[in-house]
């Protein structure tokens, strides 16, 4: 039972949220299961954010911020974020010897990085680099969608029948899209399923699916 309830909590834990009003926002947490780091290592954010969710492209959002939750095994452990070119300033994580190998949350430390990129950088990397023995429970993202100009928000379905190969035209330029709803069965994987390019919306391989699209109308 025990097991059952911490698997349904950690579906919710690395749920999206989405906050309204004119700038769209989404906090993702990803449960990281207490994993050890030790040494120089790296917590390659995009690439956990792309293996729950592999249909969004953050390539076309900003970061905003990172928390980390983590403890060190002396209280010596540091932390960094690095986005694109950009470094923040180490930050020390804390711990002691006697709680590193405790389960209660309260031994965690809390580290929250904020994005000062000059650009935000959100077509470069995103990443955690550490420093020490180093034990992490769990990243928050907050990542917000990049204002584009002249375009709109569409929602459009998409479809491909017995495997094969189609296209749904848009009315103006695809900036970025994912996908809303599934409707098959098929697996609907990004650049092997579905995609986009130019004013065209790809679907293949049976992909059947509601598909949220920017675009950018030149009149």
């Amino acid at each position: 039972m025990r097991a059952i309830v911490i698997a349904l909590l950690s579906v919710i834990t690395m749920a999206f949220t989405v906050n309204a009003g004119a700038q769209e926002t989404r906090r993702i947490a990803v449960d990281m299961g207490d994993q050890v780091y030790r040494g120089e290592s790296t917590i390659p954010l995009k690439r956990l954010i792309r293996r729950q969710y592999p249909n969004v492209n953050f390539d076309n959002w900003n970061l905003l911020r990172v928390r980390l939750v983590a403890k060190s095994r002396r209280g010596r452990g540091r932390a960094s974020l690095v986005v694109g070119g950009w470094q923040s300033y180490d930050e020390r994580i804390g711990g002691r010897p006697v709680d590193f190998d405790w389960d209660q949350p309260r031994s965690f430390d809390r580290i929250v990085f904020q994005n000062n990129a000059r650009r935000r950088e959100g077509n470069g990397r995103w990443q955690i680099q550490m420093r020490g023995n180093i034990k992490v429970r769990r990243v928050v993202i907050v990542a917000e969608r990049k204002r584009r100009g002249g375009g709109g928000v569409v929602r459009t379905h998409c479809a491909s029948w017995g495997d094969n190969y189609n296209t749904c035209e848009m009315d103006g330029r695809i900036l970025d899209a994912e996908i809303i709803r599934k409707h098959s069965n098929s697996r609907c994987r990004m650049n092997r399923d579905w995609g986009y390019r130019g004013r065209t919306l790809w679907v293949d391989n049976g992909c059947r699916a509601d598909f949220r699209v920017r675009i950018r109308r030149r009149f």
